[in-house]
């Protein structure tokens, strides 16, 4: 990593420098104020946006929500025991609106 910062406004995959993935960082100290427990078990609705304090959108305007992550958890008792897990979940991600955990990604990138 070159250690070097980009403004947000400008599209890049790569790194110039390197041409190494780029990686966001975020302020979680700040999210912190706002994002507990108590703060996020009383947000029983929005999906991935119950968590807004770490999604990267400048306009909160512009957001759409179609329902993306507001997907349940499954037990997966055979597969955990197959693994050897003592307890395994997995995310249903077909129940997104597009029928694929791309739907997460993609709302945050439109919004």
């Amino acid at each position: 990593m070159s250690g070097r910062s980009y403004s947000a406004d400008e599209l890049r995959g790569l790194d110039p420098s390197d041409q190494r993935p780029l990686l966001a960082r975020y302020d979680v100290a700040r999210a912190a104020a706002t994002l507990h427990r108590e703060a996020l078990a009383a947000r029983k609705s929005g999906g991935l946006w119950r968590w807004h304090e770490l999604l990267p959108v400048r306009r909160w305007e512009s957001v759409l929500h179609l329902g993306e992550g507001a997907t349940p958890l499954h037990g997966a008792a055979r597969y955990a025991s197959f693994l050897g897990l003592p307890n395994l979940s997995v995310k249903r991600e077909s129940l997104n609106p597009t029928g694929s955990f791309k739907a997460r990604g993609m709302a945050v990138a439109v919004s």
